[in-house]
């Protein structure tokens, strides 16, 4: 790599946002050159003065948060996700069309007709409906235990990182009339 590199680029270092960005960048004229696939680093020849850094999706975030990078290429999730509490960060296009995100919902063979939240409201079982991921905000578990009637909603992950706190979300869940224990 060219000591004259001043402009810095991150992109995803494995997976299918990888492979995606990199045609993606080689659609536009900008193929990036990484001699070795274990590196971490490469260049871009049509463009001497930028560099290419590939990060884990969330480290693409916090680096351009942090100014050790110009730009990254990342997911919507990675961003909600590690944007710090200000919000720092300037999303220039947010429908690249490549990868998504999706909340998955486990429920029993028999409920044919459950296809989204809506629809599993209508719906009453014996057997306790558990959402996991997809929820970042408390918003989203009223949204799920209110309107979707789920019984249980996961959030371990949210309060361990520090992204939600425990009373908050259950103050937000109480105003939305959702049962809790306080």
């Amino acid at each position: 790599m060219q000591n004259s590199q001043n402009i810095r680029l991150s992109l995803p270092s494995k997976g299918r946002l990888e492979s995606d960005a990199l045609d993606f960048l080689s659609a536009a004229g900008l193929r990036v050159f990484k001699p070795n696939p274990r590196q971490y680093q490469a260049e871009v020849p049509a463009l001497p003065e930028l560099g290419v850094i590939f990060q884990r999706p969330g480290d693409i975030v916090v680096s351009v948060r942090q100014g050790s990078i110009d730009f990254g290429i990342t997911g919507l999730d990675a961003i909600e996700e590690k944007r710090g509490d200000n919000g720092d960060i300037l999303i220039l296009h947010d429908a690249l069309g490549f990868d998504h995100c999706a909340l998955k919902l486990a429920i029993p063979e028999s409920w044919k007709t459950v296809m989204d939240i809506a629809s599993l409201k209508n719906y009453s079982a014996s057997v306790p409906v558990i959402a996991s991921g997809g929820a970042e905000k408390s918003a989203h578990f009223a949204d799920i235990l209110a309107e979707g009637k789920a019984d249980a909603a996961l959030a371990a992950s949210l309060f361990h990182d520090g992204k939600l706190k425990i009373p908050e979300l259950k103050k937000e869940l109480q105003m939305q009339g959702v049962v809790v224990r306080l």
